[in-house]
């Protein structure tokens, strides 16, 4: 049994199991980017980033509105500004830092979720969920943005994402935690399109409980201060009408996506998504028929597992004449991590309740999860990321040959490959412009076999940091059964 311990004891815990976690991810993606990262930048680096970002920078023409203009559907400032701040510091433009950035976000996002819900949970079923975020959050399901530098914006979504609803669930309405909490929405606003839904999370999540709230007044303010959220998102909204062609054109059609993306990590089973979404409503109606008031933890999940499916029906309605066989592409999966997150505390907080059948359940939601993220993984692994680094490798070769030679028809030679742009044109126009060639990563220039290309030290030893840091998650999770928080005295 586990054994009561002080509080200082429980947030020491706390904090070397978040810590680990954290390591544990931004390493286990740092053997990703080894796998298939690149110094190669690709697609809308070389126009947004090279062909716009970074001259202006360096020229002094950059506005405010250029960072807080559309990108597509997106405003993507934050990523806008995290990738100058790279390129200032480190003296140019460094893909692998980039990569970097992205995975510490990440694993930031994984930790934040461990702390939000450690006091939800206890002994063997907190190491339990720790132990499954470690794995969702390490699963290469989301290989594209991991291994694209311009994906950060994804990400900034995700942690802000976290941030936001675990503030705005688990402080008390309108309290300095509450508005840090609304200040993460409002700037989720500025990471990317789905940014937008986080404030919707957190208004339905409030309007559910609305009637065991303790103080009705400042709820209701907290209320209209998130719908204030939710109808400046729409006032940033950018259409994209050239994208008209790839929204769902029929319910049939937005149903056979959302389904599929609720399913995660089954993309291809659609009637899966029962299984998917079973933990959370099942503790939700157990706690009903008790007609117990819903804790912080749990108000988090459902919070969580609305931004889930906002998320589902938002690809599903705009991408979803655009998916081949309706399943959500690897740069849609990461989002659908949070909802899965919260339907693994759910389980978690079932397996704690003793009642056999909620044992089975929790065995069983686990094991067809896991068996998703076999299959989901050996695709990646497989067929994925070899493609990806060939596809690297091909455009390394297209920009040298054009640099030698200055023949555009070297980009039109190569029918299994595309180059690093779908339009040539603007991959030249910034390899011939001298000033936007200052701006390109030195290796790009470089020979595939110049020793100068090297990848970071952390991206080079990243299994055996992976392993290190796994093993020591292990030690404090096995650590962290043996902890429960002190009683609290009455009155």
């Amino acid at each position: 049994m586990p054994s009561d311990a002080p509080p200082a004891v429980d947030r020491w815990s706390r904090l070397a199991a978040v810590a680990m976690l954290a390591a544990f991810v931004l390493t286990a993606r740092a053997w990703l980017i080894r796998a298939g990262g690149s110094f190669v930048p690709t697609w809308d680096q070389w126009d947004a980033e090279a062909a716009l970002l970074y001259p202006r920078w360096l020229d002094g023409t950059l506005t405010f509105s250029d960072l807080f203009s559309g990108h597509n559907e997106h405003r993507i400032a934050l990523t806008r500004i995290a990738d100058l701040a790279l390129f200032a510091v480190g003296g140019g433009w460094n893909p692998w830092a980039q990569l970097l950035l992205n995975a510490a976000l990440h694993a930031a996002a994984a930790a934040g979720l461990a702390a939000c819900f450690w006091r939800g949970l206890e002994g063997r079923a907190r190491a339990g969920f720790i132990a499954a975020l470690a794995v969702l959050f390490s699963c290469p399901a989301g290989w594209q943005n991991a291994l694209w530098g311009f994906q950060s914006q994804v990400y900034f979504g995700n942690l802000l994402a976290v941030a936001a609803l675990g503030a705005l669930t688990l402080a008390a309405p309108l309290g300095r935690g509450w508005w840090l909490g609304w200040t993460a929405a409002l700037l989720a606003l500025f990471a990317n399109a789905g940014g937008g839904l986080v404030a919707g999370a957190a208004l339905a999540g409030g309007l559910v409980t609305l009637r065991s709230s303790p103080s009705r007044r400042a709820t209701w303010v907290a209320l209209a201060a998130l719908a204030a959220l939710v109808a400046i998102g729409f006032a940033l909204k950018v259409e994209v009408p050239q994208h008209a062609g790839l929204r769902a054109r029929s319910v049939g059609e937005w149903l056979a996506v959302f389904s599929r993306c609720l399913a995660w990590p089954h993309v291809n089973t659609g009637w899966l998504a029962v299984v998917g979404q079973a933990p959370l409503v099942v503790l939700l109606l157990w706690q009903w028929r008790r007609g117990a008031a819903l804790d912080g933890s749990t108000r988090l999940a459902l919070a969580l597992a609305v931004l889930g499916v906002l998320h589902a029906a938002a690809i599903a309605h705009s991408r979803g004449a655009g998916l081949p066989d309706h399943r959500p592409l690897s740069r849609y999966q990461d989002p659908l991590l949070l909802g899965a997150a919260a339907q693994a505390f759910a389980a978690c907080a079932l397996a704690r309740l003793g009642s056999q059948p909620f044992r089975w359940l929790v065995f069983g939601w686990f094991a067809v999860v896991a068996a998703g993220l076999i299959a989901l993984t050996e695709t990646n692994l497989t067929l994925n990321l070899p493609y990806k680094r060939a596809q690297d490798a091909a455009s390394h070769r297209l920009i040298l040959e054009y640099r030698a030679t200055g023949r555009p028809d070297v980009f039109s030679r190569d029918a299994d490959f595309r180059g690093p742009h779908p339009e040539p044109a603007t991959v030249m126009r910034v390899l011939d412009d001298p000033q936007l060639r200052r701006t390109l990563p030195p290796a790009l220039l470089l020979p595939a076999d110049d020793p100068r290309q090297a990848a970071p030290a952390v991206v080079r030893h990243a299994p055996v940091l992976a392993a290190v840091a796994a093993l020591a998650l292990a030690a404090v999770l096995i650590g962290a059964t043996r902890v429960r928080r002190a009683p609290t005295s009455p009155g």
